[in-house]
């Protein structure tokens, strides 16, 4: 970020630099569900998640701020510091997919084992 005052006797900047590092998420999920065939072709289904997972965001950052005023020495600061957090563990996503599902262009292994 850089913000550059002026007037009639010159002109002054502060300019700030942010260093701060992002995060990892890692996740892996099972599903486990059914399918009830309601008609030969036709089903409803239900599905439920279960999984691990891992998150961690933040680090080492620093922010460095540059004052070069209208008159007088130039001045630089520095902050450092640490911030961290990490996440880990398992979940269990509650939610319940409830789904209808049409299967087209399967054959009757009925009819074919009734008619030998």
């Amino acid at each position: 970020m850089n913000e550059v005052t002026s007037d009639t006797t010159g002109s002054a900047s502060v300019s700030t630099n942010y260093d701060m590092p992002g995060g990892f998420t890692f996740g892996v999920n099972a599903i486990i569900g059914f399918n009830y065939f309601v008609a030969p072709k036709l089903a409803l289904g239900a599905e439920y998640q279960w999984g691990f997972l891992s998150q961690r965001t933040g680090g080492d950052y620093s922010i460095v701020t540059i004052d070069d005023p209208i008159s007088g020495a130039t001045s630089t600061s520095r902050q450092v510091g640490t911030n961290r957090t990490s996440d880990n563990g398992f979940r269990m996503n509650s939610t319940l997919g409830v789904t209808l599902t049409y299967f087209f262009g399967t054959k009757d292994t009925k009819k074919k084992a009734s008619s030998n």
